[in-house]
């Protein structure tokens, strides 16, 4: 038996074989190819082997982008503008069948935009020597080899008149089958006779959202089983989004002939959070936090990696974060190495302790970014199971894939440029199984044809769409190289769409298919009335008579509005509110009582300081233990905190142990330039303002210290009040003077003075650990001082009977308010709480409004 070769290039094989074999029709000795199957088929029959590399359409845009650079004209393009030009020259080569390079610049020298033109034929001819050079060949040169070279076989040749050719690739059959072929519908290649056009229902929903519940609520109101399905969406990108979350929700089994949007994998979110922390995120700790934190990372993988069971992984990302490594590995190594080195000398025992604990981790951290993005995608990107887990895997290809492609041809290590470019991608296209239903474009429907045919989508805005011009080859343009019947001018393009409609209804009909059709009567997006498609129209006058009215369609389409046919349990609820039903609530709902541990009376002075500022943040705080959100802006050379830290410890370092200035000056430059070997900054200027800043604020809290005797620094002290509560903490110094008593003083590096003298609220904390040391030493406490560094200003507080009686009473009101949950939102100043979304305190201002 002779072998039947269907050339057809857009058409998915392994899907028509199927459907072909649905239908009874022997595809036995039946090969279905594409124009680079039938190109490399022919060379093979003709002993030609093929040496030069071959270039994928996926990598074409790389090679594009790496060389358009230097054309003025494109200087400033973007990868998507690279994606462009890589499709239009292939469109555009493809309507030529000889003499590729001459007739191209002959042709677009003659269009009205020559400087565009000049730089498309510059772009052309780059590529080309780039592809040459490289030993490569793209499709296009692949087919014109098979032309040149191939010799004619013996096989029987078919094409499909629903799926026109192109000069080329006529041309190439042209030269394999000796000038012998035979042309025929899709109909004839089924077998089967066209019959009038029959359609079951038209239907107009309210919104997409509606179509897609209304379709899937008829198929299983029918009791349709699901596999017998097909829909053909016209918008592919919004409706198999639509599709897929519904599946999703519902856990309908489905497969998508064109694929769901990239956004819905995990590798996908991994790659954006990459993408973020590497560019506006300058991989600082927060970037860095919501990559390695985020839903779709597996992070059980690189703690694996971990070799000191002591290691955590956020103090992992914090020291990373502040060390800002990147994909650099050289670069990691030298920063890793010279924070080693420091920290020995790092004055806080904590941060110390968090340093060596640590440190390993941080170096395998390093190891692992330093592999690149690919990797960091392959590797920790969690792969689901079912359906949502082969869209992962179908990322994991089409995200390395791309990345690979671009890396190898490009001169930047930056992938932040085709970042938006593969997140506007589609994956998992795949095809039609068993026991699940089937969502495809119109186009793709025609080979997977069952026995029942959702065509939905064909609103005016979405189908055929408006005819536009492709701005790198005008219509114009694209004239040059053809009649106006074959090149892709942007009116053909709207034929060719309501071609492919027509068609599929023509086979739908001609198999006996139930056909199904449906549009969105309102745009939800643009809140907009929307019209139906012009083929729906067409569509009904071919069924009911060329003598049907508009009102006569009107009249017969199924109107679909919010919960008509919504699948979900819920939808009761939607058509009640929908009619203005009111919804009564059976029993009234008591308020949660907030349950304390009574026991645990245990706070540090700053704690109380929190309740008297606001009990609210107290309350989330320090009683439900809800830490209040705190970013590191990577752009910040020494955050505040850091800046304390150091001070503090600079203090710290002169207590009973008097150095001269220089020395002290010279100790602080020191564990300054420390200190910015474990956050480094690309911003010199900003490192010695922050510097400068530091050794002034530093120098005057030397040249202000009286010198007195310091009993305390930094110790630990715990003391139990009278009214019950228990108090903790370390005092920064407990002086004593000469007369005998003690003061307590709290340095501060604010460049506010928030402190007010003798006043017992704002001065709480230094008074509580007053009381501390008193109870814990007996010492005679006078007074307490806040002393400003940078502002060389110093509070004092007095310490006396009267105070102490204040103090007690205000902690005796405190533990009450713990008692009987008395924790209001008063805080008049809420710019640098986290808190504010959630303490109620717009819901209680407004109630107290009313």
């Amino acid at each position: 038996m002779k072998e039947r070769i269907l050339f057809a290039p857009s058409v998915n094989s392994t899907e028509l074989l199927r459907t072909l074999a649905r239908y009874g029709v022997n595809s036995f000795n039946l090969r279905i190819v594409n124009a680079v199957d039938l190109a490399k088929l022919a060379l093979m029959r003709s002993g030609i082997s093929v040496t030069e590399e071959f270039l994928t359409k996926k990598e074409q845009p790389a090679v594009i982008s790496n060389i358009i650079g230097e054309i003025g004209y494109f200087s400033i393009s973007s990868f998507s503008d690279a994606e462009n030009i890589a499709t239009t020259l292939d469109s555009i080569r493809s309507l030529i069948q000889e003499n590729e390079a001459i007739v191209i610049e002959e042709k677009l020298l003659q269009g009205e935009f020559i400087e565009k033109n000049k730089a498309l034929i510059s772009a052309y001819k780059k590529y080309i020597s780039a592809v040459e050079f490289a030993n490569q060949i793209d499709t296009v040169m692949l087919i014109r080899k098979a032309i040149e070279k191939a010799r004619p076989f013996d096989a029987e040749f078919i094409i499909i008149n629903e799926y026109p050719l192109s000069p080329l690739e006529e041309k190439l059959l042209s030269v394999v089958s000796n000038n012998s072929y035979k042309s025929i519908s899709m109909v004839e290649l089924f077998d089967a006779q066209n019959k009038p056009v029959s359609v079951k229902s038209y239907t107009s929903a309210y919104g997409a959202s509606n179509e897609v519940e209304s379709i899937i609520g008829t198929i299983f109101e029918s009791n349709i089983p699901i596999d017998n399905c097909v829909i053909a969406t016209a918008s592919n990108a919004e409706y198999s989004q639509l599709f897929y979350d519904i599946c999703n929700t519902y856990n309908i089994p489905v497969n998508f002939g064109s694929g769901v949007p990239i956004s819905n994998a995990y590798p996908a979110s991994v790659l954006k959070l990459i993408n973020a922390w590497d560019t506006v995120g300058y991989n600082g700790i927060d970037a860095l936090n919501d990559l390695i934190f985020c839903e779709a990372f597996n992070r059980d993988r690189l703690v694996e990696l971990f070799d000191n069971e002591d290691a955590r992984l956020d103090e992992v990302i914090s020291i990373a974060g502040s060390l800002k490594l990147s994909f650099n590995g050289t670069e990691n190594k030298r920063r890793l190495a010279e924070y080693k080195n420091t920290i020995a000398s790092i004055p806080d025992k904590r941060a110390k302790r968090k340093a060596e604990n640590n440190i390993s981790a941080v170096e395998t951290l390093s190891n692992e970014i330093s592999k690149g993005p690919v990797y960091i995608i392959e590797k920790y990107s969690k792969v689901r199971t079912g359906f949502a887990g082969r869209i992962d895997q179908s990322a994991i290809k089409v995200i390395s894939e791309s990345i690979n492609a671009y890396l190898r041809f490009a001169d930047s290590s930056n992938i932040s440029e085709i970042v938006p470019e593969i997140l506007s991608k589609t994956v998992c296209s795949e095809n039609s199984r068993e026991g699940a239903l089937f969502v495809t474009s119109i186009d793709g429907a025609a080979s997977s044809m069952r026995e029942n045919l959702f065509v939905c989508g064909l609103s005016a805005s979405n189908f055929p769409g408006k005819a536009n011009e492709n701005y790198l080859a005008l219509d114009d343009d694209y004239l040059l190289f053809g009649d106006a019947d074959i090149v892709p001018i942007s009116e053909n393009k709207i034929r060719d769409k309501k071609a492919k409609f027509n068609n599929l209804i023509t086979i739908a009909n001609a198999l006996n298919v139930n056909v199904y059709i449906s549009y969105s009567n309102f745009n939800l997006a643009d809140l907009k009335e929307a019209n139906p498609s012009s083929v729906l129209f067409e569509l009904y006058r071919k069924q009911n008579g060329e003598n049907s009215t508009v009102d006569e369609f009107n009249n017969s389409l199924v109107q679909v509005g919010f919960f008509d046919k919504n699948v979900s349990p819920d939808r009761l609820i939607g058509k009640a509110y929908i009619d203005n039903k009111a919804i009564e609530h059976s029993k009234n709902v008591e308020k949660a009582e907030v349950n304390i541990d009574k026991k645990k009376y245990r706070f540090s002075p700053s704690a109380i300081s929190n309740y008297l500022s606001c009990p609210r943040m107290f309350f989330l705080q320090n009683i439900l233990g809800i830490s209040q959100a705190e970013t590191d802006d990577p752009m910040t050379t020494v955050a505040a905190n850091d800046f304390g830290t150091l001070a503090h410890s600079m203090m710290e370092l002169i207590a009973n142990n008097p150095i001269s200035k220089d020395e002290f000056l010279q100790k602080g430059e020191e564990m300054f330039d420390e200190f910015m070997k474990s956050r480094p900054s690309n911003q010199s200027y900003a490192v010695e303002m922050r510097k400068t800043e530091f050794m002034e604020a530093i120098e005057t809290a030397y040249d202000t210290d009286e010198g007195n005797e310091v009993a305390i620094a930094e110790g630990w002290i715990e003391a139990e009040h009278p009214s019950g509560i228990t108090l903790y903490g370390f005092p920064d110094r407990v002086e004593k003077l000469k007369d005998g008593t003690y003061i307590i003083a709290d340095y501060k590096t604010g460049n506010t003075v928030k402190h007010k003298e003798n006043d017992v609220v704002s001065c709480m904390q230094a008074l509580l650990y007053a009381f501390m040391v008193e109870q814990n030493y007996g010492y005679t406490i006078s007074s307490c001082e806040y002393r400003y560094m940078k502002k060389g200003v110093t509070v004092k507080c007095a310490y006396n009977d009267s105070v102490k009686k204040e103090v007690s009473n205000i902690l005796d009101y405190f533990k009450n308010a713990i008692d009987n949950s008395m924790f209001e939102a008063e805080c008049s100043d809420c710019k640098y709480c986290t808190f504010e979304s959630i303490c109620g305190k717009t819901v209680q201002e407004s109630e107290e409004d009313e």
